[in-house]
C-alpha cells in the first residue's frame, strides 16, 4: 500500500503528471497506490486510486469534512486525514511518500502561508503505523528533523542534499520491486535509490546525487548517544553544502574523534547511494545524515534537538 501526497505549489503540471505516470499503471491486486495532488494555483486539488493506468476519482469530502477542489497540503489536518485512509486499506506494509519543497527542519510541503514541520508529520503519523516514509524533497535527512519524527514510521528515506532536478525513478524502482522476491520497505527502499542512481548515470545532471534510508529505531538509539552527556566536540567543520548552512554528520563526528559514536551512526544509516553531478562535485565523502552546521551558533540554540548538545566554541574549518 502506497500513498502519494503531492503538493505541487510552484511546481509545472508536467513534473508532478510525470510522477503520477510513472506510477498509476503500477497498481495491481499486491500493491495499491492512492494519491492526493495539489496542483500549482487553486481549485485543483485531486484525490484518487490508480486503476488500469487511469485515475479512479475519490471524492475530497473523505478526508475533509466538506466537498473541496482546494486543500492546503501544508496543514496537519490535511496530513492526518490522508494517513489515517492510507492506514485503513488492509495491506501488509504501508508506504507514505511526501512531495514537495523541503528545508529540512524548517518542514516541507509549502503552501500559501503553511507548511508541515516534524511535530505536524508526527502527530499524523504516530506510533510507527507506517513502514516506510520517502521524502521526495531537498534536504529531509537532516537528523534534527528526522528525531523530531521518530515515532512516524519504520524507515525513512530521502536526501540530504539537494534533489536532482527530475526526481526518483519511481517507474524502475517499483518495476524492480514488484518483480523482487524479498518485498519488504527496506527493499523498496533499496529499489527506488538504485534505479535514481542508473537513472542519473545514463542522464547526468547539474546536481549531485545522495540518497539514503534509515532505520527509526537506531536513531533513536544514535540521538540518545550523542545526548549522553559528553561533549560533543565541534573544533574541527567538515564543508557546508546546501546554502552554507548544512554540513554531513558522519563526517563531522569522525574529523571530531567521536569515533564511539560512529557505530551507531553507522547502524543507523542503512543504505545510500552517491552520485557526482555533471560537473563533477565530489560526494564521496557524504554519510547519509546530515546537520546544521556548527558555525550557525544562533540557530543551533533555537532548535530542540541542537541546544542539547554542546554549543560548539573555537571552530576551525576543515
Amino acid at each position: 500500500m502506497v500513498g502519494f501526497y503531492i503538493c505541487g505549489e510552484s511546481f509545472s503540471k508536467d513534473l508532478v503528471d510525470d510522477d503520477i505516470s510513472d506510477t498509476i499503471g503500477l497498481s495491481r491486486p499486491d500493491l495499491d497506490i492512492f494519491y492526493l495532488v495539489d496542483y500549482d494555483g487553486q481549485d485543483n486539488t485531486e484525490f484518487f486510486k490508480g486503476k488500469n493506468y487511469s485515475r479512479d476519482q475519490i471524492g475530497i469530502d473523505s478526508i475533509m469534512p466538506y466537498d473541496s477542489t482546494e486543500l492546503n497540503m501544508g496543514t496537519e489536518l490535511v496530513l492526518s486525514g490522508f494517513v489515517k485512509i492510507i492506514i485503513s486499506q488492509l495491506a501488509t506494509y504501508h508506504c507514505l511518500v511526501i512531495w514537495g519543497h523541503g528545508k529540512g527542519a524548517e518542514g516541507i510541503c509549502f503552501d500559501r502561508s503553511s507548511k508541515l514541520d516534524g511535530n505536524a508529520i508526527e502527530r499524523s503519523a504516530k506510533n510507527r503505523c507506517l513502514d516506510l516514509i520517502i521524502f521526495d524533497a531537498c534536504e529531509m535527512m537532516s537528523i534534527e528533523f528526522l528525531v523530531s519524527i521518530s515515532e512516524s514510521s519504520r524507515y525513512v528515506m530521502g536526501s540530504e542534499k539537494d534533489i536532482p532536478d527530475r526526481g526518483l525513478d519511481y517507474f524502475r524502482g517499483f518495476t524492480k520491486y514488484t518483480h523482487s522476491k524479498d518485498k519488504t520497505m527496506l527493499s523498496l527502499a533499496h529499489a527506488i535509490m538504485d534505479e535514481t542512481r542508473n537513472f542519473y548515470s545514463r542522464e547526468p545532471s547539474r546536481f549531485s546525487l545522495q540518497l539514503s534510508v534509515v532505520s527509526m529505531s537506531d536513531l533513536d538509539k544514535l540521538s540518545a548517544e550523542l545526548l549522553s552527556g559528553r561533549s560533543i566536540r565541534c573544533s574541527t567543520l567538515p564543508p557546508t553544502f546546501e546554502s552554507e548552512k548544512r554540513t554531513d554528520l558522519g563526517l563531522l563526528l569522525a574529523l571530531n574523534g567521536h569515533g564511539s559514536i560512529l557505530p551507531f551512526f553507522n547502524n543507523t544509516v542503512k543504505y545510500q547511494v552517491l552520485l557526482r553531478s555533471s560537473s563533477r562535485l565530489d560526494v564521496q565523502d557524504l554519510t547519509g545524515l546530515s546537520i546544521l552546521s556548527p558555525a550557525l551558533a544562533d540557530a543551533w540554540a533555537k532548535d530542540p534537538f541542537l541546544s542539547r548538545l554542546i554549543t560548539p566554541e573555537n571552530q576551525t574549518r576543515a
